[in-house]
């Protein structure tokens, strides 16, 4: 199963130059093995002149091959006292956070035009309005949309804070990181496939971890995924500085395994302890607050690349150029993630035992 890790943009070398284009990428939780290759498999195919956006294809017959198994496996639920549709909160909640999502993902690639901060404005206007017609829907009948009585819950609102920030980080990173394999050090598309699947195996690995020690050490978990990210980060930035681009293959990938853990401890202990204290009538509203979080933040994550990154390295920069932008991004990964292990102070303090 592939879960998703945010939103970044693809990479091509076409000719020497580096092309951005929106694709579809995942968190190392849970990221299949597969996938990474397929998908290089595909860009590099070209079929029908799609390019890059031959990825999609992946999704066909995996996601019909899910319909088919939930139509003959997963029983059919139903809920005794079903709410009412809100389809004036589902239309203001998806509009806002378009007006938000979309200048956040391409007013850095336009330069900052002035429409992209008009729809910034215009979805904090419209977000807010949400939050007005939410309280509103709730006094009325109580079937809004969002239970904004969640954010009362300290540890949810951390949760959720804390994966706004995850969201960013995964937006720098990996698209920066990117950058730096295919422009900085030369790879194609299908010489970075095992590289982003390092990453991949590194964060399954996490998950399990995540999985088996969050009982008795809650947020330790999670932040100690944290902490492992940056330390690697740090002597990853040292390396990259040293090296730049005649930095060896199996230096630039190997670290990759460990940064990959660490996103695994963070996603699957996060989502774990911000959704476990939420009652049963809340789920599917906690955890589609929890999904928006980091969508949201992988957003700022692209508009945060394109200042610290795109400004050093504009496309069509040498393969040093890239290298010092990315250097130098790695700073803000790790200060970003300082932010979210101090966030997560918030979260359950871990179990006592005797």
């Amino acid at each position: 199963m592939r879960r998703a890790f945010a939103d970044r943009r693809g990479v091509d070398l076409i000719a020497g130059e580096v092309r951005l284009s929106p694709c579809e990428s995942q968190l190392p939780v849970g990221y299949g093995v597969l996938g990474p290759v397929l998908g290089a498999v595909l860009s590099s195919a070209d079929i029908a002149g799609l390019g890059w956006r031959a990825i999609f294809l992946i999704n066909l017959p995996i996601g019909l091959a899910t319909v088919l198994f939930a139509l003959r496996f997963i029983p059919e639920s139903r809920e005794q006292q079903a709410r009412r549709l809100d389809p004036l909160g589902m239309l203001l909640s998806s509009a806002g956070l378009l007006l938000l999502a979309y200048p956040l993902t391409v007013g850095g690639e336009k330069q900052w035009p002035t429409w992209s901060f008009v729809m910034l404005v215009a979805g904090a206007l419209v977000l807010a309005a949400f939050v007005a017609q939410q309280r509103a829907k709730t006094r009325k009948d109580g079937s809004a949309l969002v239970a904004l009585s969640l954010f009362q819950s300290k540890a949810f609102a951390g949760g959720l804070a804390a994966q706004l920030v995850f969201g960013l980080v995964s937006g720098v990173f990996l698209l920066t990181w990117v950058l730096f394999m295919q422009s900085g050090l030369g790879l194609t598309p299908g010489q970075f496939a095992p590289a982003s699947v390092a990453i991949s195996i590194g964060g399954m690995a996490g998950a399990m971890l995540a999985s088996k020690w969050a009982g008795a050490h809650m947020r330790r978990v999670p932040q100690a995924g944290a902490a492992l990210i940056a330390l690697i980060l740090v002597g990853y930035q040292l390396l990259v500085s040293a090296q730049q681009t005649s930095m060896p293959f199996v230096a630039a990938v190997a670290p990759m395994i460990l940064v990959g853990t660490g996103f695994g401890m963070v996603g699957a202990g996060l989502a774990g302890l911000t959704l476990s204290q939420v009652g049963h009538e809340d789920a599917g509203s906690a955890a589609g607050l929890f999904n928006t979080a980091m969508q949201l933040g992988t957003a700022l994550g692209i508009a945060v690349a394109s200042v610290v990154f795109f400004n050093h390295a504009p496309a069509g920069s040498d393969g040093t150029t890239v290298t010092e932008a990315f250097a130098g991004s790695i700073w803000y990964v790790v200060t970003a993630l300082a932010v979210m292990w101090a966030l997560m102070f918030r979260l359950p303090k871990p179990v006592k035992t005797a």
